[in-house]
């Protein structure tokens, strides 16, 4: 939002706050505007979309071990929402819509680096319902509108939400603040590809301000194992003697995942700013 609106757009916000929260606003709260609700809600969406030219979705349920368990609730909030959200900017006559997707779309792929024309080969309920997701926004484009899909890999940053469900950097960071071991499902060899988040942003502004249409890989190309992540992290906030702890792997955990992103690259003109080791100071000093 703060990209956005130092853009000079006017930006509207849908959000029903499970994961979010009013302090993350605090500071454009009064630039914008803003609608508490969410994706299944057919007023309140049509009330965020009226008058706009561009929709970013993000709106999702993103836990792998939760969808396991909630597999129709996935597919209804994941794919049903994003397929209302897409019909609806659609019908308000929206110019741009930018889906924010997964990586786990590919589930363990063929090879490194994944290209966008990698099979989709989803582990989850979760990486299953993105797929539809996706299927939902190329049927909402032939209705005229230019649509984007963003297949994210591991974006993290400051102020993600802490719970059970976060990203494993917000889990390591969390346990580091009150001097614990970080957790590591597996055995730690498992390969992720980090991206910041103020990185992320660029590609979902140049998304919505350019005309590119398809399907895109949003990281940063470089790979790192869980255990890298955990040794770096600790040695930057200096608790150097925490070892991780280990516990038994994740059902429909990907093993391997780094990003192709010379199509990106190419269609964007964007390349990712920030090494491994700056964003997490930035994360870890929040």
């Amino acid at each position: 939002m703060e990209a956005l609106l130092l853009r000079g757009h006017e930006v509207v916000v849908l959000d029903n706050l499970t994961t979010g929260s009013h302090a993350n606003l605090a500071n454009v709260y009064a630039k914008i505007k803003f609608i508490e609700g969410d994706v299944m809600d057919d007023g309140k969406v049509l009330k965020a979309l009226t008058g706009v030219e561009g929709v970013a979705q993000l709106a999702a349920l993103t836990s792998v071990p939760e969808s396991f368990r909630m597999m129709a609730m996935y597919r209804e909030v994941n794919a049903g929402g994003t397929q209302k959200v897409a019909n609806l900017a659609a019908f308000a006559k929206a110019h741009r819509f930018v889906l924010a997707s997964s990586c786990a779309v590919y589930g363990d792929p063929e090879k490194l680096p994944i290209t966008e024309k990698a099979p989709l080969k989803p582990l989850s309920p979760y990486a299953e319902s993105k797929v539809w997701a996706e299927e939902a926004c190329v049927q909402a484009a032939s209705r005229g509108m230019g649509v984007c899909i963003l297949r994210l890999f591991n974006v993290y940053g400051p102020r993600a939400p802490v719970n059970q469900y976060s990203g494993v950097i917000t889990k390591f960071a969390t346990r580091l603040r009150q001097n614990l071991p970080p957790v590591i499902y597996g055995d730690g060899k498992q390969t992720r590809d980090f991206i910041f988040v103020a990185d992320a942003v660029k590609y979902f502004i140049a998304a919505l301000e350019g005309k590119a249409v398809g399907t895109y890989n949003v990281g940063t190309g470089k790979g790192v194992t869980v255990n890298q992540l955990a040794e770096t992290m600790t040695n930057i906030t200096g608790r150097k003697p925490l070892k991780p702890e280990y516990m038994e792997s994740r059902k429909g955990e990907i093993m391997h995942s780094r990003a192709d992103m010379s199509a990106t690259v190419k269609a964007f003109g964007v390349e990712p700013e920030y090494s491994l080791v700056q964003g997490l100071v930035q994360t870890l000093n929040e």
